[in-house]
């Protein structure tokens, strides 16, 4: 399922949420949901099921589990650690909002920002999809 989603910045970015099956060690089968989330030249894809909105509400930092450009994560910059290389990243970005950031990238890493409104309606967006089976 492909669907696009602008950010805060009114940018346009894509996402595509596919299935995985995997067998247990007990034989029985497991699917797996893939949100892939693409800004431009570039790509990340993420559990799916960590899109949920107790999921961040608890601060939790959402990390991809691949990229096209290294390690990425969605978080609240209001998360950054005094003097962290994620907290030189997001200067400008307003307290409270969202990012998707590619740590591995020099130039431009913040690929995307939400403020807590329109992140709240793309987890929205996500629980009614996976509602729907995704």
């Amino acid at each position: 399922m492909n669907f696009s989603f602008q950010d805060s910045w009114g940018q346009e970015i894509y996402f595509d949420i596919s299935s995985k099956e995997k067998k247990t060690l007990l034989g029985s089968r497991k699917v797996h949901y893939l949100l892939k989330i693409t800004v431009g030249d570039s790509w990340a894809e993420f559990s799916a099921s960590e899109f949920s909105e107790s999921h961040v509400g608890m601060g939790e930092i959402v990390e991809s589990v691949a990229s096209s450009d290294g390690p990425v994560f969605v978080a609240n910059v209001d998360w950054a650690p005094a003097s962290s290389l994620f907290e030189q990243q997001v200067v400008g970005v307003p307290a409270g909002w969202w990012v998707l950031c590619f740590m591995d990238v020099e130039v431009e890493p913040v690929r995307a920002v939400f403020s807590p409104d329109r992140f709240g309606e793309l987890l929205r967006v996500l629980v009614g999809m996976s509602d729907k089976g995704l």
